[in-house]
């Protein structure tokens, strides 16, 4: 897919999926055009804000793929995730028969797993939430998180870079990684 965009006239790539980062090497050696490094842009954003120790909430794929682990920890980020049962609530809210992705942001149950991952990593010390997971943009868009802390929405913080780069290219701009 990538090298057909590329051969389409894309400038530039976006991969619009946390997990699938994992595989952002292999893109970025298959074609000349950059992809845009969504664990960076965030982890930039993060660093802005001051933040010292952030709770990601992602796929189980993500977190064990260290996708915003290293780009957190190389800005001196402590980084902070679900432990396992709570991170079997995080893939429940995810993909559950009751999850985000079978019956969208209305699912009381959806939210309910969601939100004890955000209690587990708050209650960790966390003093920031990740949603690294683009089905947990739905949440953070219709207002359902009731959070103590700071939330950066990944999907909505790599968009607002993606539309700046955009516009920045359209007028003579030079794209960056």
């Amino acid at each position: 897919m990538a090298k057909g965009l590329e051969k389409s006239g894309a400038s530039f790539l976006v991969m619009p999926c946390n997990t699938a980062h994992a595989f952002s090497e292999d893109i970025r050696a298959a074609v000349a055009i950059p992809l845009v490094d969504w664990p960076s842009v965030v982890a930039d954003a993060v660093l802005a804000a001051g933040v010292k120790r952030a709770g990601i909430l992602a796929s189980t794929g993500t977190i064990f793929a260290d996708i915003y682990r290293i780009p957190l920890e190389a800005r001196r980020i402590q980084c902070v995730v679900p432990t396992a049962s709570r991170q079997a609530d995080v893939m429940r809210s995810i993909y559950g028969i009751e999850g985000i992705k079978h019956l969208g942001p209305q699912s009381p149950v959806a939210k309910h797993d969601l939100m004890a991952g955000v209690d587990d990593v708050v209650g960790q010390g966390a003093t920031a939430l990740i949603l690294a997971c683009t089905e947990f943009s739905l949440f953070g868009a219709r207002g359902q998180l009731e959070v103590s802390v700071p939330v950066f929405d990944a999907s909505e913080i790599v968009a607002r870079h993606v539309v700046s780069r955009a516009l920045g290219q359209a007028v003579g701009a030079k794209a960056g990684g």
